[in-house]
C-alpha cells in the first residue's frame, strides 16, 4: 500500500509517568512487565527514534551491569523475541519495525510512524521557557506543565541513562511551574495556579507545592481545604521523613 508516511496510523508513545502506546486511538496491549530485558528494548528502541542507538551503547544499556559471557548473542536472542512479540500484537499495518543497519539498531520511521510524549513536552517547555511575550509565555507554561505527567519510564528508575534523562525533563518541569506561578500569581489566577500545583503535588512530594496550593487555597478563601492541606502535608513531613511540620506559606501568606 503506497501511501504518503503522513498518511499512515501513527504510533503514540508514552513515557513521562509510565509506558503506554496508542496505536490509532486503540491502546496497545502490554503483556510483559516494563523491566523485562525484551521491554527495556523496545522502551530504549522507541525513544532512540529515528536516529537510531549503536548495537554497543545499546548492549550497555541493557546488560552494562550484568556479567554475561556473551551479550552480543543475548542481544540478538531478545532483539528476535521483540520481532515476535509486534508480530503477535498484530496492531500495526507493517510489523517490519525493526531495522539494523550499518551496526545501529532503530525503529523503522516508514512502517509505523512515532510520536512521542518525551519530544512534545520538550519542545513546548523550551518555547514556553524562551518565550517573551507574557500572554504567550503564559498559555505555553500552563501547557508544558499539563502534559508532564510524572517521570520519565518510573519503572526503570535505577537505570543510569532513564536517570539522566528523568532529571532533564525534571528540571523543565520545574522550571515551567516555578515560572508559571509567578506570572499567575500577578495576575491574581490563583484558580489556574491551585490546578498546576496540585498536579506537581502528587508527582511531587516537595514542600513548596503544598505551600503553594494552601497560598491558592487563602486566596480563594477556602480555608477549611488549605488547613486539610497543610495538615496531610505536615503528616507526611514528620511521620515519613522526620522533619518538623510546615510553618510558612509559599512565597508568603496571601492578604
Amino acid at each position: 500500500m503506497n501511501r504518503r508516511l503522513e498518511d499512515k496510523t501513527i504510533l503514540k508513545v508514552n513515557m513521562l509517568g509510565g509506558f503506554s502506546l496508542v496505536y490509532g486511538n486503540k491502546p496497545v496491549p502490554n503483556n510483559y512487565s516494563g523491566t523485562s530485558k525484551m521491554m527495556q528494548l523496545f522502551q530504549i528502541l522507541l525513544y532512540a527514534g529515528r536516529e537510531g542507538i549503536s548495537r554497543g551503547e545499546l548492549i550497555d544499556r541493557l546488560y552494562g551491569r550484568e556479567d554475561l559471557e556473551d551479550a552480543g548473542a543475548t542481544l540478538r536472542v531478545n532483539i528476535y523475541r521483540l520481532r515476535k512479540y509486534i508480530q503477535k500484537l498484530k496492531c500495526f499495518e507493517n510489523d517490519d519495525c525493526i531495522w539494523f543497519q550499518e551496526g545501529v539498531y532503530r525503529w523503522n520511521y516508514t512502517a509505523v510512524p512515532l510520536e512521542r510524549d518525551t519530544d512534545h513536552f520538550n519542545t513546548t517547555a523550551e518555547a514556553a521557557l524562551k518565550e517573551e511575550n507574557p500572554e504567550i509565555k503564559m498559555e505555553l507554561l500552563k501547557e508544558a506543565c499539563r502534559m508532564y505527567r510524572g517521570e520519565f519510564l518510573p519503572e526503570l528508575a535505577g537505570e543510569e541513562w532513564v536517570a539522566i534523562e528523568s532529571c532533564k525533563y525534571q528540571k523543565l518541569y520545574v522550571d515551567c511551574i516555578n515560572e508559571a506561578a509567578v506570572l499567575l500569581k500577578e495576575n491574581g489566577q490563583f484558580a489556574e495556579l491551585l490546578e498546576l500545583s496540585s498536579q506537581a503535588s502528587s508527582i511531587y512530594y516537595f514542600e513548596e507545592y503544598y505551600l503553594m496550593q494552601i497560598d491558592c487555597l487563602m486566596a480563594l478563601g477556602r480555608y477549611k481545604e488549605a488547613m486539610e492541606i497543610y495538615e496531610t502535608a505536615a503528616a507526611f513531613y514528620f511521620e515519613e521523613l522526620g522533619l518538623e511540620p510546615l510553618k510558612k506559606c509559599w512565597t508568603g501568606s496571601v492578604r
